[in-house]
């Protein structure tokens, strides 16, 4: 009964990651197969970036089954294209549990499968840990010119931990002969090499041709090694200030987007498109959830590759949690703004202000009505009634300020009658069209007897409304009044504050508390000057 409630929840709202772990927690405790393989397929389809559970649906289905090939075509859909296609963490989970149960499959299968792995991340600084497992793989099986294939290319690779994979080699040539440790083509340019040496009278009778075969093919290896070392050298930094390289339902912090956008920066001022994409599709695992990341890489591939696959590539951000994000159909529309699709545009924005209300989609919508020459101010007041956060008023009051005209200012005013920073906006509003008179009505409605403003944003605001007076050169009656207003509200705050200090003498818990804070109070009123203190005692 609970999971089919959690089921119409899900309908409900498909992208709510609490629903799906709630719902997936149930299913396991149910420890019904089909009823846990439900909940996995269906939060996979919402969250193909899982490479967690895509790896436990595989083990679950292995272990239901006893046969690991049940589980491949979970690994397959897996790492399909814009899934985990580009995924170290996925990868080698799948070369994991192939390399655990190899002896179910072909040496083809299992070779195949770490190639795919090799063609799709092996050069992700992170990918070591699969190269690792395939060249031990191979090692094991005897298969000694594979092994050397796989040592020529992974020395190629900037890659982490390359220094290690020096050391394997330097251990893997001092055991067998040159010919088979290096290729074909390798082997033809030592044998070039020694025969230069001899003709040139540089070889010793002393010396062994084998000896001097693997010195050459070392030194052959270590510059390209080097140069990998030095590419390594170039994004070890960026490399190092990644914490997430997998996906989670939370955007990484501030300081980690600003890491991917400098590597980002630093990749594309290299110039290699593909290199470029493998970051762009690398970043995007951990920054899903980041709609600026997308719209950035759409722009690279507008760039690069046409109108075309930018706009494929959006419609797989749009196919995603990102479907209902505010910023991310405002970018979008922005975008489509840009190539020259208003329809399209317009269409975003139409859906964007269909959406449940939010003040990010309200403010996106508006400056879309601007930027199209029509006036938002009837739909902002119309959105102003429903809110009620400080923060929402205030923000729909600012876009409003900037308007200049046709403001209905009675439903400011009754709106911002709390909010000394949007108080602000709706004076500013008024003096801009130099309505002074409307300007101190204004103040006078948030500072006398009646209003609803606390006595603490009163006494905020009241600097502000003299400062304003003598700007304008208003009457003298009016700047002291002002002033006395000021001084009977600090009162006020005195006496509310003496009051609370008399309570708290009423309770006798804690005397020292109470006489240290009585005490405070007497140092700053004994600070204060004499003709100040006459006017509020």
């Amino acid at each position: 009964m609970f999971s089919t409630n959690l089921w119409s929840l899900i309908e409900k709202d498909p992208y709510n990651p609490h629903f799906w772990t709630e719902l997936v927690q149930v299913a396991e405790e149910s420890q019904n197969f089909e009823g846990i393989v439900r909940a996995y397929e269906g939060f996979l389809h919402n969250f193909p970036l899982m490479h967690i559970y895509w790896n436990k649906l595989a083990l679950l289905i292995k272990n239901k089954t006893s046969s690991p090939r049940e589980s491949i075509n979970t690994f397959v859909k897996s790492v399909a294209p814009n899934v985990l296609q580009f995924s170290v963490d996925m990868w080698y989970c799948y070369c994991d549990f192939i390399n655990t149960f190899s002896v179910e499959f072909s040496e083809n299968d299992v070779r195949s499968v770490f190639e795919q792995a090799i063609s799709f991340v092996g050069n992700d600084y992170n990918s070591d840990t699969i190269w690792s497992m395939y060249i031990n793989w191979e090692e094991k099986k005897g298969n000694i010119k594979n092994t050397a294939a796989l040592f020529s290319v992974v020395l190629t690779k900037p890659i982490r931990n390359l220094e290690k994979f020096w050391e394997s080699f330097e251990k893997h040539i001092s055991r067998f002969p040159v010919e088979d440790v290096v290729t074909t083509e390798e082997n033809n340019e030592i044998d070039q090499i020694v025969r230069d040496i001899i003709e040139k009278n540089d070889f010793s009778p002393s010396e062994s041709i084998t000896r001097v075969r693997k010195e050459q093919t070392l030194e052959l290896r270590k510059r390209k090694y080097s140069e990998a070392v030095q590419a390594v050298s170039q994004k070890i930094l960026y490399e190092m200030k990644i914490k997430r390289t997998y996906f989670h339902f939370q955007r990484p912090n501030e300081s980690q987007l600003a890491n991917w956008n400098q590597y980002l920066t630093f990749v594309e001022s290299l110039g290699d498109i593909n290199q470029t994409k493998y970051l762009y599709e690398r970043a995007l695992i951990p920054c899903s959830l980041c709609p600026e990341i997308w719209i950035r890489y759409a722009n690279f591939i507008l760039a690069n590759e046409g109108q075309e696959f930018a706009l494929s590539l959006l419609e797989r951000a749009a196919d995603s949690p990102l479907k209902a994000d505010p910023l991310f159909i405002h970018l979008h529309g922005l975008f489509l703004e840009s190539i020259g699709d208003s329809s399209g545009a317009g269409y975003l924005f139409e859906k964007l202000d269909l959406l449940a209300p939010s003040i990010d989609g309200i403010i996106y919508y508006a400056f879309r009505m601007i930027r199209t020459g029509s006036s938002p101010v009837d739909y902002l007041q119309k959105q102003l009634i429903s809110f009620t956060e400080p923060i929402d008023i205030t923000l729909i009051c600012t876009v409003l300020s900037k308007l200049g005209k046709d403001i209905d200012t009675d439903l400011l005013i009754s709106k911002c009658k709390t909010i000394p920073l949007a108080l602000s906006l709706v004076i500013d509003q008024f003096s801009k069209n130099n309505c002074i008179a409307d300007c101190i009505e204004v103040y006078k409605k948030f500072l006398f007897v009646d209003s609803p403003m606390s006595l603490e944003n009163k006494q905020k605001i009241i600097p502000s409304y003299i400062r304003y007076l003598v700007k304008n050169k208003l009457s003298f009656a009016d700047i002291r009044a002002a002033q006395q207003l000021q001084v009977e509200i600090e009162k006020q705050i005195r006496l509310s504050l003496l009051e609370e200090r008399r309570e708290e003498t009423k309770n006798l818990n804690d005397l020292s508390d109470v006489m240290d804070r009585w005490i405070e109070f007497f140092q700053e009123y004994d600070s204060l000057p004499q003709d100040y203190l006459s006017k509020i005692i």
